[in-house]
Protein backbone atom coordinates (compact mmCIF):
# COMPACT_ATOMS: atom_id res chain seq x y z
CA UNK A 1 0.00 0.00 0.00
CA UNK A 2 1.08 3.52 -0.88
CA UNK A 3 0.39 7.11 -1.22
CA UNK A 4 0.24 8.40 -4.62
CA UNK A 5 3.23 9.63 -6.14
CA UNK A 6 4.59 11.19 -9.48
CA UNK A 7 6.43 8.58 -12.01
CA UNK A 8 4.80 5.71 -9.27
CA UNK A 9 3.23 4.00 -12.94
CA UNK A 10 6.47 3.39 -13.90
CA UNK A 11 7.80 1.08 -10.82
CA UNK A 12 4.51 -0.78 -10.74
CA UNK A 13 1.31 -1.28 -12.09
CA UNK A 14 -1.72 0.34 -9.83
CA UNK A 15 -4.53 -2.20 -8.69
CA UNK A 16 -2.62 -4.95 -10.23
CA UNK A 17 1.32 -4.49 -8.55
CA UNK A 18 0.46 -1.89 -5.96
CA UNK A 19 -2.89 -0.53 -4.07
CA UNK A 20 -2.55 3.05 -3.56
CA UNK A 21 -4.60 4.55 -0.58
CA UNK A 22 -5.12 8.73 0.24
CA UNK A 23 -7.42 8.73 2.86
CA UNK A 24 -7.99 6.32 6.27
CA UNK A 25 -11.15 5.11 4.45
CA UNK A 26 -9.04 3.74 1.54
CA UNK A 27 -6.95 2.36 3.32
CA UNK A 28 -9.36 0.44 5.55
CA UNK A 29 -10.45 -0.99 2.48
CA UNK A 30 -7.30 -2.36 1.56
CA UNK A 31 -7.07 -4.02 5.08
CA UNK A 32 -10.33 -5.47 3.96
CA UNK A 33 -9.47 -7.18 1.16
CA UNK A 34 -8.93 -11.34 0.81
CA UNK A 35 -5.84 -12.74 1.69
CA UNK A 36 -6.15 -14.47 -1.62
CA UNK A 37 -6.57 -10.91 -3.25
CA UNK A 38 -3.34 -9.31 -1.40
CA UNK A 39 -1.09 -12.33 -2.04
CA UNK A 40 -1.65 -11.95 -5.67
CA UNK A 41 -0.69 -8.04 -5.86
CA UNK A 42 2.30 -9.05 -3.74
CA UNK A 43 3.25 -11.74 -5.84
CA UNK A 44 2.51 -9.27 -8.79
CA UNK A 45 4.98 -6.83 -6.89
CA UNK A 46 7.09 -9.44 -6.77
CA UNK A 47 7.80 -10.34 -10.08
CA UNK A 48 8.15 -6.67 -11.28
CA UNK A 49 10.89 -6.02 -8.91
CA UNK A 50 12.82 -9.41 -9.21
CA UNK A 51 12.81 -8.59 -12.90
CA UNK A 52 13.11 -4.85 -13.33
CA UNK A 53 14.32 -3.12 -9.99
CA UNK A 54 16.72 -4.96 -8.69
CA UNK A 55 20.44 -3.52 -7.81
CA UNK A 56 22.31 -5.60 -10.97
CA UNK A 57 19.68 -3.66 -13.10
CA UNK A 58 20.44 -0.07 -11.64
CA UNK A 59 24.09 -0.73 -12.46
CA UNK A 60 23.28 -1.78 -15.44
CA UNK A 61 21.35 1.62 -16.36
CA UNK A 62 24.13 3.89 -14.71
CA UNK A 63 27.12 1.68 -16.55
CA UNK A 64 24.84 2.34 -19.71
CA UNK A 65 24.53 6.06 -19.10
CA UNK A 66 28.43 6.05 -18.37
CA UNK A 67 29.19 4.71 -21.57
CA UNK A 68 27.04 7.06 -23.44
CA UNK A 69 28.61 9.89 -21.67
CA UNK A 70 31.95 8.66 -22.53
Amino acid sequence: VSDYWAGLEQFFEPGREILIASTPEEVAHVLMLSPQELQKIGGAARQRVLAQHTAEHRCDELLSMLEEAA
